[in-house]
């Protein structure tokens, strides 16, 4: 692995550049695609703002599951890690990554905390074994989002078609009742006219959309948009 200091948004953001750059050339399986959508999760989303600022004529439309940029402050609960528990440790203190992993810059979730990413009762309890199984790692500074008012936020350099994805149990849904028009009044301001905003609230759902029962009836919604939006 490189050094996790090199491992940051904007090395993700040049990465993924270059894979839609063979996409369009027809550079990956001698096939040319004349559109591309990006399809992000969480962090994944975060950096489809930083990419349309920076290659702003990459994607021909976002959809962005699990973000917003404003984040639901909870309640304390006992349905939440304890104040005195880690969410996130050193990858290389995991048993999982200890002795493959020495950068004390790379992170990962801490024992037992991917349950709270799910609505654990409309979600197959070996899917979140698997979750915790299959964990991966990240850095600081990859997953750097700093907030930023409306209009300096870079997702407003987004100039064509994006759907937001986001279930109602995620912390990135709205407080209180969250629906699609609660996202669409948070969120408008930090995207420019042209976005077209979109907003689907994935019920009986937590932040991994794509992995709770209900996720078939997720990806129909998603596919009738890209069908119809591009």
């Amino acid at each position: 692995m490189p050094p996790s200091s090199k491992y940051t948004l904007a090395t993700g953001t040049d990465a993924l550049h270059q894979v839609i750059t063979q996409l369009r050339d027809g550079r990956i399986k001698d096939r040319t695609f004349d559109k591309v959508v990006w399809v992000g999760h969480s962090l994944g989303s975060s950096m489809a703002w930083a990419q349309a600022a920076k290659y702003p004529r990459d994607v021909d439309a976002f959809v962005l599951t699990s973000m917003s940029h404003v984040v639901r402050q909870e309640e304390p609960s006992d349905d939440g890690p304890g104040q005195d528990v880690q969410f996130e440790i050193k990858a290389k203190d995991d048993p999982k990554f200890r002795g493959s992993i020495d950068d004390p810059g790379y992170l990962t979730t801490n024992a037992g905390m991917r349950q709270f990413f799910y609505d654990t009762a409309h979600t197959d309890p070996a899917v979140i074994k698997a979750d915790e199984r299959l964990k991966d790692v990240s850095t600081a500074a990859d997953s750097d989002t700093t907030p930023l008012p409306p209009a300096k936020s870079p997702s407003r350099a987004i100039k064509v078609p994006t759907l937001l994805v986001t279930g109602d149990k995620d912390q990135y849904c709205t407080a209180g009742t969250c629906t699609s028009k609660t996202m669409l009044a948070s969120e408008q301001p930090y995207y420019s006219d042209q976005a077209g905003l979109t907003s689907i609230v994935v019920p009986n759902s937590g932040h991994n959309v794509q992995l709770h029962k209900n996720a078939p009836e997720t990806n129909t919604q998603i596919l009738n948009w890209i069908k119809t939006t591009s």
